[in-house]
């Protein structure tokens, strides 16, 4: 049993989510129009991506040696598993609300009003995790091999 939660854990862990999920939406910004039409494969594409980008460095790097052991292939298994579902949620949110802002034009002003509002946290945000990769985990990955 987990001795650890604690109430700043779990809050930091949730912020780190949304920040990373607010940083991963500007790259998907950019790449969505190349991806397929279909917002299921578009998500599926798209998780697999940043399990390759964002999810690979971060099992080489190894933190804290919790990669080895029984445990491992279930935490390299669900972690995968996350960042194919973030992709697939991000698709489907992109998905309802660009049908939602189509149906009625006054709500694209909402929506770049929203949009405004949230690129300067994410940019920074997306600016913190690149740097995090190389100033943290590619000198993991060294250390390691």
């Amino acid at each position: 049993m987990a001795s650890g939660f604690t109430f700043q854990g779990t809050f930091f862990l949730v912020l780190l989510g949304l920040g990373f999920t607010l940083a991963n939406s500007i790259i998907y910004t950019f790449i969505h129009h190349y991806l397929p039409n279909d917002w299921v494969r578009k998500g599926l594409i798209y998780g697999a991506m940043n399990l390759c980008i964002f999810g690979i460095p971060f099992f080489l790097s190894n933190p804290g040696n919790e990669l080895f052991g029984p445990q491992a292939s279930l935490g390299i298994t669900l972690f995968s598993f996350l960042f194919l579902l973030g992709g697939l949620l991000l698709a489907m949110s992109v998905h309802l609300v660009t049908n939602w802002v189509d149906r009625i034009p006054i709500r694209r002003i909402y929506a770049y009003v929203f949009f405004g509002l949230l690129v300067i946290p994410a940019i920074v945000l997306l600016g913190g995790i690149i740097y995090e990769i190389f100033t943290e985990i590619i000198p993991a990955i060294r250390l390691n091999f």
